[in-house]
């Protein structure tokens, strides 16, 4: 009877025993721990670069008094938040706003032009500020086919010459007509209404078939002046533009003799004046002669 109870209570701790293996042996295993993921930094992107403008500058070192030319400005980019206040566009539109200016204050190399530092030219009192000191500004007409066929700028150096015509009785012919150079290295400030190189004046004058310049504004002194005034009267001016650089011999262009017509044509030279004659003319120009 023991041997039984011994028997069965073996027989239940190994029931028990392979029970408690099959329950382990059909656990299903924990899960893993989550592993994270390795995050990869993002790049360092360059902050983002300032907007830039192009301004107009100074070319070269620009004294003030002097008119701003073509060549003398240059092109600079800057930051937009760097660019000097009244600082001008380097536009076609900004160009034009300059050219011919006259600058109230000087400036160094590849210095921002500033607009309140110029004195345009259609500002009141431009021409008066542009002459030189003890000068005069003289406005006269000139024969447009014979003024430079139109090549006459503003800043040009010229020599005004006179051709006057002689209607004294008993005149030879070779002695009726005279040319002569009356002034010499007069600066140009004006072509017609034009006070920059290259600007157009008047449309008319354009359209009206014009080989040149009709009225001409120079520089000169008090007695130059009183002496084109007086040359305006008397005969025709024409205009003759002298080279940038002038030679010693060219000082003396006053110390020429005057042409007269018979030093042009040698077959005037020997006619004499007509004793009888009457001249008809049709205008300040046309001018007909019928000897009898």
């Amino acid at each position: 009877m023991f041997l039984r109870i011994v028997i069965f209570t073996m027989l239940a701790f190994g029931l028990g025993g392979f029970g408690v293996v099959a329950y382990l042996a059909t656990r299903s295993a924990p899960p893993a721990p989550l592993v994270e993921a390795a995050r990869v930094p993002e790049p360092v992107r360059p902050p983002p670069e300032p907007a830039k403008a192009s301004i107009l500058a100074a070319g070269k070192a620009l004294r003030a008094g002097s008119l701003v030319r073509p060549e003398d400005l240059t092109v600079q980019v800057l930051a937009s938040n760097a660019v000097p206040a009244g600082s001008i566009a380097a536009t076609q539109e900004g160009r034009l706003s300059v050219a011919g200016a006259m600058l109230r204050r000087s400036y160094q190399p590849n210095e921002p032009l500033v607009a309140g530092t110029m004195l345009q030219t259609t500002d009141r009192g431009f021409l008066a500020t542009v002459l030189a000191p003890g000068t005069r500004a003289v406005s006269v007409a000139v024969d447009p086919v014979l003024s430079g066929g139109g090549l006459v700028w503003p800043g040009d150096h010229v020599d005004m010459l006179l051709t006057q015509s002689i209607e004294a009785p008993n005149t030879s012919l070779g002695r009726r007509v005279v040319g002569e150079t009356v002034l010499t290295d007069l600066r140009v400030v004006a072509v017609d209404r034009a006070l920059v190189q290259g600007a157009v004046s008047d449309t008319s004058e354009v359209t009206s078939g014009a080989t040149g310049p009709r009225t001409v504004t120079v520089e000169v002194t008090p007695p130059q002046a009183e002496r084109l005034a007086v040359a305006s009267r008397i005969g025709r001016l024409a205009l003759s533009i002298r080279a940038v650089t002038t030679s010693l011999d060219e000082q003396g262009d006053l110390a020429r003799p005057a042409v007269w017509a018979k030093d042009v044509s040698t077959v005037l030279g020997d006619q004499p004046a007509s004793p009888n004659g009457v001249a008809v003319y049709g205008g300040s120009a046309d001018k007909k002669e019928y000897k009898f």
